[in-house]
């Protein structure tokens, strides 16, 4: 299904179908009484807007294909393909269009798109570990971790290992951007059990996209965590004959990150 719409000359909507009101979310075509073609920011923020005004102001056919996120506040990728309504004179009275919703199209090309990315840092990151010799170990382990770190799009990404007598953790590399903080210094035994959390030894990935919103049995967790700057985390656990060995993280300390689980597997593969 195409959704369609018509606009006057000053770029007043004066007809949808059922198809694109459901698309962007409107309730009613009356909720559109109020949008303007080439005035509504979000419209204008896209660029059909000035798809819109080529075709009334040239008389020329026009398209673009745009994210754009609807006044609800539903994400999209449209083609959008304008034609000029002329009358039996031939002067411009209004703008036709049709609206394609590639979303899903979009999306797939994005998921391929990411795998390829995903599959190269994988074998950047074997051979570069594969190879390495004993000096260089701790220089080409940084590399890594900032490569995990901008893959993940994170602001920090540290290595911890367990420590054989204890229950505490090494922090022993760490990678983060500029202006982050490091409130735990390299080779510093970190307490586990502040943490308290039995995915761990299940070798379960952790994955805390809002640190405030923990639950209310997560509370030591959460206070461990918040004490550290950060407001988005996860956890990757890596072991040795099926015992928890230690943990890759990325975490945010600016904004909430939702990272996808598939995403977070190049981390385990790393460990």
């Amino acid at each position: 299904p195409l959704g369609i719409l018509t606009c006057d000359r000053e770029g007043n909507i004066t007809a949808v179908n059922d198809f694109l009101l459901n698309l962007l979310g409107y309730p009613s075509a009356e909720a559109t009484i109020n949008i303007n073609m080439l005035k509504f920011p979000l419209l204008v923020e896209s660029g059909i807007s000035d798809t819109v005004e080529i075709v009334l102001r040239t008389g020329e056919n026009s398209s673009i294909a745009t994210p754009y996120t609807s006044k609800w506040g539903k994400e999209l990728f449209l083609s959008f393909r304008a034609f000029p309504l002329k009358d039996e004179n031939g002067s411009i009275y209004g703008c036709h269009a049709i609206i394609e919703d590639l979303t899903d199209d979009r999306r797939v090309d994005k998921e391929i798109e990411n795998n390829k990315l995903k599959d190269s840092l994988i074998s950047t990151i074997s051979d570069r570990l594969i190879n390495s010799n004993f000096k260089e170990i701790d220089e080409d382990i940084n590399s890594t971790l900032k490569d995990l770190a901008d893959f993940i799009g994170a602001d920090r990404a540290v290595l911890f290992s367990t420590d054989e007598s204890t229950d505490f953790l090494i922090k022993t590399h760490e990678w983060h951007a500029e202006g982050v903080v490091s409130r735990i210094p390299l080779k510093e035994k970190w307490d586990f059990k502040k943490l308290v959390l039995s995915e761990f030894n299940e070798l379960q990935i952790i994955n805390i996209p809002d640190v405030d919103r923990m639950p209310q049995d997560r509370k030591d967790a959460q206070k461990a965590l918040q004490e550290l700057g950060i407001i988005s985390i996860a956890m990757v656990p890596f072991s040795h004959n099926g015992l928890f060995k230690g943990f890759i993280s990325v975490d945010s300390n600016k904004t909430i990150h939702n990272w996808e689980e598939k995403d977070l597997h190049v981390l385990k593969i790393t460990g």
